[in-house]
């Protein structure tokens, strides 16, 4: 079974597989059996990069299963919550392009606004932000705001 467990490549497929092992290893109904396997599951997690303390700890196939499995939720969770910040820093970022946007269009003219929006296109980030309000201030022409804008 736990030869078995090592062709597993995904995380929700061995999920799906360390509940099958839980539960034949219920059905047979011996303790010492299910330990073993508990130590054989872990070990084979281990090798997969698959570990943490609680994990480890594990001492019947049912912790194992469940310490997997709240590991996967805790993953998944740390993706959302980071899917979250990313998502709120590229709101922040693109409200910031669009207040420069219309500087640059109410100073330079709506051609040079365009132009520089399309530089800006694809996360420009803080740097490159605060790089082309300052341009906005220190320029007197569209050639050198754009010149300026291109030099970064």
């Amino acid at each position: 079974m736990v030869l078995g467990l090592s062709g597993v490549t995904t995380a929700v497929q061995m999920r799906a597989a360390l509940t099958v092992v839980q539960q034949l290893g219920e059905a047979c109904e011996d303790g010492d059996f299910d330990r073993f396997m508990a130590r054989s599951v872990k070990a084979m997690l281990r090798s997969k990069g698959f570990s943490n303390r609680q994990l480890e700890e594990a001492m019947t196939m049912n912790t194992v299963t469940t310490e997997f499995q709240r590991s996967l939720d805790e993953i998944r969770q740390e993706g959302i919550e980071q899917g979250i910040e990313q998502g709120i820093e590229q709101g922040i970022e693109q409200g910031q392009v669009a207040v420069l946007v219309q500087q640059i269009a109410r100073k330079f003219g709506e051609g040079t606004a365009h132009e520089v929006q399309r530089l800006l296109v694809g996360g420009p980030g803080r740097e490159r932000i605060a790089w082309v309000a300052a341009a906005i201030l220190d320029c007197d022409t569209p050639e050198d705001f754009v010149a300026r804008v291109r030099e970064d």
